[in-house]
């Protein structure tokens, strides 16, 4: 869902509710969870103040993955509150935006491209900065014995060829 942001009138936000019905949200939320949603619900609040935007709002979503280090079905949910900043990328006259180093107070920024803002990109974003880096079982002793078991069985008895030799001066 793009919104132009010329069309949001800076003494007014844009008030967007989403949940599963809405296909922009759902496919945005899958992208940021790397998984389908089970459940999805919030909203956006879009306000403007010149070419700035500010996305304001609040987000809960869950999703079946699987266990970073086992692989087994782990469910999670997050619930967390929306608050990101955008401004227009600048192009310059050659047609391709310039490269330049960002100040410390512009890496909370985020760049909206053609005079319009991805809404879709705005939730893909909150839900995967609320995601933990990995994702695992809360039965911590129960998920190492099934990596344990996992890398057993997947580790070859074999070794390098190179030293296929050596094995006899072993035993």
């Amino acid at each position: 869902m793009r919104l132009v942001v010329e069309e949001i009138r800076e003494e007014r936000s844009v008030s967007v509710p989403f949940d599963l019905n809405e296909p922009w949200a759902r496919k945005a939320v899958a992208h940021g969870m790397d998984a389908s949603p089970a459940s999805l619900e919030g909203h956006l609040e879009v306000s403007r103040s010149g070419v700035n935007v500010r996305v304001t709002g609040a987000l809960s979503a869950s999703a079946t993955v699987q266990c970073a280090r086992c692989t087994v079905p782990v469910s999670i949910t997050i619930e967390a509150p929306v608050d990101l900043a955008y401004v227009p990328v600048t192009v310059p006259e050659g047609g391709h935006p310039e490269e330049k180093q960002l100040e410390e107070d512009e890496l909370d920024l985020g760049f909206y491209t053609d005079g319009a803002l991805d809404l879709a990109d705005v939730l893909s974003e909150a839900v995967a900065l609320e995601l933990p880096i990995q994702v695992v079982c809360e039965d911590t002793s129960s998920c190492e014995a099934r990596t344990a078991a996992l890398l057993a069985a997947s580790a070859p008895d074999v070794g390098h060829p190179a030293f296929q030799a050596l094995r006899s001066f072993s035993r």
